[in-house]
């Protein structure tokens, strides 16, 4: 080697060096990434645990009439024997609560208060991770602060810890709907359009979990409506727009019907309405009345009742006592902070076509919200105005 060659080689060393740092920082940030939504989704689990064991064991109305008596009788084959022993909820998908009544069964009782709560506490990481995923542009100690916030403030509520460890299913059917939405978020953000070729695996893996969800508990399905909503805004063409939905309801039948295809079909064999005995103002089985057997009690009376519901669920009142105290002033919050973010929204567009020759006006600071964010502000609203339609409770 000539000293020429020498001196090249020798300069050659530092250059590479930085390029090389430059090129593996990204897998090491996804790396440290990773690993800290997985000490969320541990210390969740644990934390969770370790209150329901703290609660005491679980002693609701719920479990007493339906939760225990489901899937022993699914187990027992009891549905050719009973008629409705458990009201309307005997006819209810017994999978759901199958692991609770295997737990009873096989487990010590602080063992299975410990996993069911800390199954429930995975809803602080899955809030964590999407949190986590929406700051992604912010600084990296602004987005990890946010992103606490956001999961102690989403696990923060009298239901979610009222329900750790016991045998109501809302916050277990919630994560299905929660790693749905996620994989809905990471498709935008990595692709930003859920009708991209690459974002196809995610856009079923979603709809798959999400289907399962809904056929576990069919409430849940008032969130597929938000979500179509969503699709429907976030795509931008007509194409794209019904290649994601013919996957999301594709792939969302399939998920269906893995869960609640088979108890549906033994429910219309046995009582001609796979609903049994919902809806049968449709299905007309002779086993039941012909009504919908809705529960309307909660239901806003006027659409003034429902503009401040969220306000109500804030104060002491009949509506929270009927639900065991269950004061929830966030819903309020995020009300107002809406309808605050409107208004800006709509000021700032007003100014920008009002006043054109204003550069700085036109070009200015406007409340803009990237296809994610977007597809969860979407999601949010359509959903909730279809749960107090439907439910409000």
């Amino acid at each position: 080697m000539t000293a020429k060659s020498a001196k090249h080689s020798r300069r050659s060393k530092p250059e590479t060096a930085p390029t090389a740092a430059k090129a593996s920082a990204p897998w090491i940030a996804e790396s440290y990434h990773r690993h800290l939504q997985l000490a969320v989704f541990v210390i969740g689990f644990f934390l969770c645990g370790f209150i329901s064991i703290h609660l005491g064991q679980d002693n609701n109305w719920d479990l007493r009439n339906y939760h225990y008596y489901n899937p022993f009788a699914f187990l027992t084959g009891r549905l050719d024997f009973d008629f409705a022993p458990a009201q309307l909820q005997s006819y209810l998908n017994p999978l759901l609560d199958l692991p609770f009544y295997l737990g009873i069964t096989y487990l010590p009782p602080k063992l299975l208060g410990f996993l069911m709560g800390g199954i429930h506490g995975l809803n602080i990481g899955l809030v964590f991770a999407t949190a986590f995923l929406l700051f992604r542009t912010l600084s990296p100690n602004l987005r990890l602060g946010l992103s606490i916030v956001c999961a102690a403030l989403g696990s923060y509520a009298p239901i979610f810890i009222g329900e750790l460890g016991a045998s109501q299913n809302d916050t277990l059917i919630s994560l299905f709907a929660l790693t749905a939405l996620y994989l809905f978020l990471k498709a935008l953000a990595d692709h930003d359009s859920l009708s991209a070729p690459e974002a196809r695996n995610r856009i079923i893996i979603a709809s798959l979990i999400f289907g399962m969800g809904v056929g576990l508990k069919l409430t849940l399905l008032i969130y597929a409506v938000g979500i179509a909503a969503a699709f429907l805004i976030v795509e931008t063409s007509w194409s794209g727009r019904a290649r994601v939905l013919l996957l999301w309801c594709g792939a969302f039948l399939i998920g269906f019907l893995i869960t609640n295809g088979f108890w549906m079909a033994k429910l219309y064999h046995h009582f001609q309405n796979p609903l049994f005995p919902f809806y049968n103002q449709i299905f007309q089985s002779p086993w039941a009345d012909p009504v919908s057997y809705g529960d309307n009690r909660y239901l806003a009376e006027t659409f003034l009742q429902g503009l401040i519901r969220p306000f109500e669920i804030a104060f002491d009142n009949h509506y929270t006592q009927t639900q065991n105290m269950a004061r929830d002033s966030r819903y309020a919050v995020i009300y107002g902070l809406l309808i605050i973010s409107c208004l800006y929204w709509f000021a700032q567009r007003f100014l920008i076509k009002t006043d054109t020759k204003n550069s700085s006006r036109k070009s200015g600071k406007t409340l803009a919200f990237s296809k994610p964010e977007l597809f969860l502000l979407v999601f949010f609203i359509v959903s909730y105005f279809i749960w107090q339609y439907k439910f409000s409770v």
